[in-house]
């Protein structure tokens, strides 16, 4: 405990001295136009510089899209930092939701959410570091078995950031992946997140009883909202799992694609990139409107 709260000051100190996963409009003459956000990393893990329109290829229900733009992501993100409740008692969570605070408090609103039999937010949306640390440093580091409604928990959060009126909204969820069924189908879920237009990563601790419908919906929703999901096997790789995605949230791209004129718009989209050695995470499933 002394330890996680000296860490979590340093993060304090070290910061005083990255929305939405598409959004779209319709132009004058018919034709559908597109801005997703995507993730290019080399071997290392870190993002690639210098990537061009010409590096990538779009197709949106099987029909090729014209790629208008390509540039860093300069949008300020709205970020839903959740953790369920059990995990709450663990150093090693909250010294990762103090290292994603720290990469991306400069180029966003974090709020911060307790999951559990129903959420609770800790701190609104806010760039202020030292309030994100105070709430930290008050969570109690006492081991509790509560209940928690993950599924449900992260359609409210989908919910709530779509109220928001922002360009870029993001979810982030450090969870135990307990293989269990949620009370929604997994696909609905997965249709919230989507036409909510939530950018989703999840940190998934294995807790050996995966493959029912909560492991889908860790999986599933990052892989097609163009987020990650980083599983691990044990908490103390909880850090260095959120640190990685602090860094691909940092050094995100805005494609801007469009389609020709008379094409309709589909919820499949497939974003290639002609680069080898890179690794490219982008959304594969959009809203229509």
């Amino acid at each position: 405990m002394p330890r996680v709260m000296t860490l979590l000051s340093c993060v304090a100190v070290g910061i005083l001295v990255l929305g939405n996963t598409t959004g779209s409009a319709q132009t004058a003459l018919g034709a559908t136009t597109r801005t997703v956000y995507v993730t290019a990393v080399d071997r290392q893990g870190q993002p690639v510089a210098g990537l061009t329109a010409a590096d990538f290829t779009v197709k949106e229900g099987g029909k090729d899209a014209a790629v208008v733009s390509v540039e860093p992501a300069r949008a300020r993100m709205r970020i839903a930092l959740g953790i369920t409740e059990p995990l709450t008692a663990s150093g090693h969570a909250l010294q990762g939701m103090a290292n994603l605070i720290a990469t991306l408090a400069p180029q966003a609103e974090i709020s911060l959410i307790v999951i559990g039999l129903s959420n609770r937010v800790l701190v609104p949306y806010t760039s202020d570091v030292a309030t994100h640390v105070a709430a930290l440093r008050a969570i109690p580091q006492v081991q509790r078995q509560v209940p928690v409604n993950t599924g449900e928990g992260i359609v409210d959060i989908a919910r709530q950031l779509q109220k928001e009126e922002t360009e870029r909204r993001v979810m982030v969820v450090i969870a135990v992946d307990t293989g269990e069924s949620v009370s929604m189908r997994h696909d609905y879920v997965l249709g919230t997140i989507r036409d909510s237009r939530v950018q989703m990563h999840v940190v998934a601790i294995s807790s050996g009883g995966m493959g029912g419908d909560l492991s889908r919906v860790l999986s599933d929703g990052p892989r097609q909202s163009g987020g990650r999901q980083i599983g691990v096997s044990a908490l103390s790789a909880v850090p260095g799992a959120m640190a990685q995605i602090a860094t691909e949230l940092a050094g995100q791209y805005a494609l801007t694609y469009t389609l020709p004129d008379g094409v309709k718009p589909s919820e499949r989209i497939a974003v290639s990139l002609a680069r080898r050695g890179v690794t490219l995470r982008a959304p594969t499933s959009v809203p229509v409107n």
